[in-house]
């Protein structure tokens, strides 16, 4: 077989490119005993390159730990990015206690015990600290009430400056399970604290401290538990809120007036205060809204005192 013809052959059993043949021709100098256009022109027109067998299998070894790493990397980097999220989230959750604070909103100090009411006056008399450290709750209590009446019966004309009855205030703190407004007032007044009671939209001022550096507590009432606010930067904060949105009391017993006592400006900024409509709707005919029409002034203050 002559060189040329060994040559075409070798090329095609090895799928040489027509380049790959001429360089494989220069190179081993058998270039001037053949005719290269004949050889490029009888090869099998393959594409690509030729590429020994070894040397495509380590690259293709090294493409593939290349790409292995690059996935692992991927990995690595996804696995510290969740990871900061979720710390993230972590340092923004509250701790799961009755120290409730979440993002934007705060929420008072609910007692572990039934009779919420009474333990969030305990908390203003003698600070939180003192709760926190109590081992048994049902002496302590008792203790409490008992020490209170036989302060009370010394002091019986504060009491009745507010028309509170004293017999019923001890009828309460000894033989009922949970104590009243009247009974919470009672305490307040005993102990001289500065409390602010509020009831749904509507709050009452306790303020009897004597000493200017007392501290101010809010009591709030939100459906059958009371929970307390005692941390000085809330109080301030949502003492100014409650005094701009929320009704005051001039009576904690007897939350509102006589209607004579009040204009029509004064009805209605008080219901909207409370969160009442202004307005009525007047059905239209077969069922449809016809138009509103502003409440009267009776009509204003009958919803008033369906509310307190």
């Amino acid at each position: 077989m002559g060189v040329q013809a060994e040559l075409i052959q070798n090329c095609n059993a090895f799928s040489f490119s027509s380049d790959n043949i001429s360089k494989f021709i220069v190179i081993t100098g058998i270039s001037e005993r053949i005719k290269i256009p004949e050889i490029i022109q009888k090869a099998a027109p393959i594409s690509g390159t030729y590429v020994d067998t070894s040397s495509e299998s380590e690259s293709e070894s090294e493409l593939e730990d290349q790409v292995n790493d690059q996935d692992q990397a991927q990995a690595q980097d996804q696995a510290e990015v969740k990871a900061q999220d979720q710390a993230e989230v972590k340092a923004q959750v509250p701790p799961l206690n009755n120290h409730v604070a979440t993002i934007g909103q705060v929420k008072p100090y609910i007692p572990r015990q039934p009779d919420t009411l009474f333990w969030s006056m305990y908390i203003a008399v003698n600070g939180m600290t003192a709760y926190e450290t109590i081992d048994n709750h049902y002496c302590v209590a008792n203790d409490f009430k008992y020490k209170s009446i036989e302060m009370m019966r010394k002091s019986k004309t504060i009491l009745k400056s507010y028309k509170i009855s004293l017999s019923d205030v001890e009828d309460e703190l000894i033989h009922k399970q949970f104590i009243s407004k009247t009974a919470f007032h009672a305490l307040a007044l005993l102990y001289k604290c500065n409390i602010v009671f509020v009831d749904g939209r509507k709050y009452y001022e306790m303020l009897y401290a004597t000493k200017t550096t007392a501290p101010t507590y809010i009591v709030e009432i939100n459906g059958k538990q009371t929970g307390i606010y005692y941390t000085e930067a809330t109080v301030s904060m949502l003492v100014n809120k409650y005094k701009s949105e929320y009704w005051q009391m001039d009576n904690l017993y007897s939350p509102i007036k006589a209607i004579s006592s009040y204009n029509l400006a004064d009805l209605i900024e008080i219901s909207m205060k409370l969160g009442l409509q202004v307005v009525k709707v007047i059905p239209g005919e077969y069922g449809s809204i016809g138009a509103t029409k502003k409440k009267t002034k009776q009509e204003l203050y009958d919803a008033i005192i369906s509310s307190v």
